[in-house]
């Protein structure tokens, strides 16, 4: 039950959950442009291992399709100067 669980347990349930579903999330510091976090999908569906995807910033932008580049530049920009983004 989840009030019987501790920060520490919500932080590991949420984690085990996150990295069930097939897909690939990761947030990441729009200033440095490093991940601060990502699931286990970065390893089962790009093939990329958890620290290589971390340490190397030019990793996650080589997912984003070509259409979708210069979207995704528009709201790191508006990220960079604290503005609110709608992807």
């Amino acid at each position: 039950h989840f009030s019987d669980l501790g920060i520490l347990s919500h932080s590991e349930h949420l984690l085990k959950v996150l990295d069930s579903l097939p897909e690939v999330l990761f947030s990441f510091d729009p200033i440095s442009r490093k991940t601060t976090f990502s699931t286990s999908g970065v390893e089962t569906l790009c093939g990329f291992s958890l620290e290589d995807f971390k340490e190397n910033p030019g990793l996650w932008p080589t997912l984003i399709i070509n259409e979708d580049k210069e979207l995704v530049e528009n709201a790191i920009i508006n990220l960079e100067n604290s503005e609110k983004i709608d992807l």
